[in-house]
C-alpha cells in the first residue's frame, strides 16, 4: 500500500475516532446538561416507590396551588442577559416573601406543593421561581447552582425593589438548596435575612460523580462529564465552590435533610454545615427520602422553619 493511502487512512481514522469522542461527550451533556425539549410535568414522578405513599395527598396540593391566584413576573438575568419567569403570589403588604427554588429537571409546584401552601396560608408573600433552562425561564444549559446563583440574587433585589417593606427568604430544594447557599456568600439585599436549604448538595463534582455511579459509570467517568460541560456548556462544574460559599454565608442558614436520601446524600449538608457552624443549622428526619421531610413529618418541618424564620425576621 503507497505510503500516500496509508497516511490517508490513518488521517481517516483519526478524525472519525475525534467525531466519536465528540459524540459521546455531547451526549453527556445533554443527559447532564443541556435544557430537555420536554419539561418535567407537575403530577409525573409520583409513582416512584418514594413517593407513591403520597401520591393522593401530593396530588391534591399541586392542584390547589395550581389554583392559586398570581402574576407572571419576569426579569433580565445579569448572567447570560437571558430571561427568567416566576409566579408572584401577593397576599399581605408587609409580610415576609418566601422566594423559592426548584430542583434539577424539575418544577416548583411538584418540589413546593406542600410547603408554599403552608407559607400562604400562614399569611406569607410567595415568588416561585422557573430556574434557568426549566419552564418558562429562558437559558441552554443547567449549571447546577453556578449561574443559578446570581438568578436567585437577582430576583432577592427584584422583589426588594418591588416591595421594599417586606423581609426576603430565600428557600431551595436539591439543586435549589445548592443554589441559595452559595448565593448565601454574595450580596444581597439587606431585607434577605436567612436562607432555607432542603436536601442541598455540597460539590457539583461530587454530586456528578455519585449519580454517574447511580447510572451504573465508575466514577473515572468525571473528567469527561466536566469536559462536557467546558466545551459544550461553557462552565466548568468545580468552579460551583460550595463548601467555600457555606464558609463565607453572609447571612443564617437552615440545612434540612432526610437521613435516607438516596440521591443526594446527607454526608453532603453535613460538609456544608460544618464549614460554618455558627451560621448554619442543620436537622436531619429519620427515614425521609430525597425532598421528602416535609412528607414524612410535616409538624417537625413546619415548626423547624417557623421558628428559624421568626429568629431571623422582623
Amino acid at each position: 500500500m503507497a505510503p500516500v493511502t496509508v497516511l490517508l487512512i490513518s488521517a481517516i481514522s483519526l478524525v472519525g475516532l475525534i467525531f466519536i469522542f465528540l459524540l459521546a461527550l455531547y451526549w453527556i451533556a445533554r443527559t447532564a446538561f443541556i435544557r430537555s425539549g420536554k419539561d418535567t410535568d407537575a403530577f409525573d414522578g409520583f409513582d416512584a416507590p418514594a413517593m407513591a405513599p403520597f401520591k393522593e395527598e401530593s396530588t391534591d396540593r399541586i392542584t390547589r396551588l395550581l389554583n392559586e391566584e398570581y402574576e407572571d413576573v419576569y426579569i433580565t438575568s445579569t448572567k447570560g442577559s437571558i430571561r427568567l419567569h416566576g409566579r408572584l403570589y401577593f397576599r399581605r403588604e408587609g409580610a415576609p416573601f418566601q422566594v423559592m427554588a426548584h430542583g434539577y429537571r424539575s418544577n416548583p409546584y411538584r418540589d413546593f406543593s406542600g410547603g408554599a401552601l403552608e407559607a400562604l396560608e400562614g399569611g406569607c408573600n410567595l415568588l416561585l421561581i422557573d430556574q434557568r433552562a426549566h419552564l418558562e425561564s429562558e437559558g441552554r444549559f443547567i449549571s447546577f447552582g453556578i449561574y443559578e446563583k446570581y438568578d436567585l440574587v437577582d430576583w432577592t433585589e427584584y422583589i426588594a425593589d418591588r416591595f421594599p417593606d417586606c423581609d426576603i427568604i430565600p428557600i431551595g430544594i436539591s439543586m435549589g438548596g445548592a443554589t441559595v447557599v452559595q448565593a448565601s456568600a454574595l450580596p444581597m439585599p439587606e431585607a434577605v435575612r436567612c436562607v432555607i436549604a432542603d436536601c442541598p448538595y455540597a460539590e457539583v463534582k461530587d454530586i456528578l460523580i455519585h449519580t454517574a455511579k447511580k447510572m451504573g459509570f465508575p466514577a473515572a467517568v468525571y473528567p469527561l462529564i466536566r469536559l462536557s460541560a467546558r466545551i459544550f456548556c461553557g462552565f466548568d462544574p468545580e468552579n460551583s465552590r460550595a463548601t467555600e460559599a457555606a464558609r463565607a454565608a453572609r447571612v443564617p442558614i437552615l440545612i434540612i435533610h432526610g437521613d435516607s436520601d438516596g440521591m443526594v446524600p446527607e454526608e453532603h449538608s453535613a460538609r456544608l454545615s460544618d464549614a460554618n457552624p455558627n451560621m448554619i443549622e442543620r436537622h436531619l428526619f429519620a427515614g425521609a427520602n430525597h425532598g421528602l421531610s416535609y412528607l414524612v413529618d410535616r409538624d417537625k418541618y413546619m415548626n423547624t422553619v417557623a421558628e428559624f424564620i421568626s429568629r431571623h425576621t422582623n
